[in-house]
């Protein structure tokens, strides 16, 4: 997993002294699930405006998305970011049927993936805890270990919803 992680870390962070925002997006689930225990996502045109405004207010030339939803990423590839959109390539996922509330994630998996499918998730979480800074469209547990790896060391950090407000803005 370490050699794994090196190579990503490579690929994505051979920046310069270009900042890196590192942007956590959820959908599918958190959106559609119909789990009243789980935070509602910013919707996602809301969010990239709030992402554009974030990298031009901290200072970050590149964004590195993290999402597992195919159309959020979708959204984001139209945003007009262009190169400074930067992404795993992982496997993603859609909610086929918004009326159809309580599939996770978890049952939306290939008949046959395993826990190598799972490197690019443990992967990014490694990258998003080494950008300068991080945003998140609700409180979740990619936000919270990237935060975590990170040890509170970023120069700013943004979580939509989070009780008690963790901003800096």
């Amino acid at each position: 997993m370490a050699s794994y992680v090196n190579d990503v870390k490579q690929t994505f962070f051979d920046f310069g002294n270009e900042k890196v925002l590192g942007v956590v997006t959820r959908g599918t689930d958190y959106r559609y699930g119909g789990f009243g225990d789980l935070p509602i996502p910013m919707g996602d045109q809301e969010y990239i405006a709030l992402v554009k405004e974030k990298m031009e207010q901290w200072n970050c030339e590149k964004l590195l998305l993290a999402t597992e939803d195919a159309d959020v990423l979708e959204n984001f590839k139209q945003a007009g970011f262009g190169s400074r959109l930067n992404y795993m390539q992982q496997e993603r996922y859609r909610y086929t049927d918004t009326n159809k509330p309580g599939i996770l994630i978890v049952n939306m998996h290939r008949d046959d993936h395993d826990y190598h499918d799972e490197m690019p998730y443990l992967a990014v979480l490694w990258l998003l805890s080494e950008c300068n800074a991080i945003i998140s469209n609700c409180r979740c547990e990619a936000y919270e270990v990237a935060d975590f790896i990170n040890g509170n060391a970023y120069e700013h950090r943004y979580c939509y919803g989070a009780e008690p407000d963790i901003s800096d803005v």
